[in-house]
């Protein structure tokens, strides 16, 4: 049998965690969440998931932004996806330049959120 994918969600919204984990645990993931970027970075450190899925704005100080950042000095392959409320073309600019391919606008279905997140384990 398969090892199951590894899905982080990073987003400080309870709501959208609270749907977001069980449906991918449903789905078969092994599914961890944060809602800080300091506690992401910490958890990225020793947890190495397949695919990233990141708010921008944040509880704390830190943006998504920062945290694809700091993932980027010990992990350089690990995928990410934006999803988030909104987002302007300079941190959309940035986070590509990071390695980020997909940028969802809350809300999203949950079929489409489906289809990307298989489509970038896939590639």
């Amino acid at each position: 049998m398969d090892n199951p994918k590894k899905l982080f969600i990073v987003d400080d919204e309870t709501e959208i965690v609270e749907i977001l984990k069980p449906h991918f645990e449903r789905r078969g993931f092994q599914v961890l969440t944060c809602p800080s970027g300091e506690e992401a970075v910490k958890s990225l450190q020793e947890w190495v998931p397949d695919l990233v899925l990141l708010d921008y704005k944040l509880k704390d100080t830190m943006t998504g932004l920062d945290v694809i950042k700091k993932l980027r000095e010990f992990n350089s392959t690990t995928k990410v996806i934006f999803l988030t409320g909104r987002l302007d073309d300079d941190v959309k600019k940035e986070a590509e330049n990071l390695g980020v391919k997909v940028f969802l606008i809350k809300p999203v279905l949950m079929s489409t959120l489906d289809e990307v997140i298989q489509e970038n384990l896939k590639s």
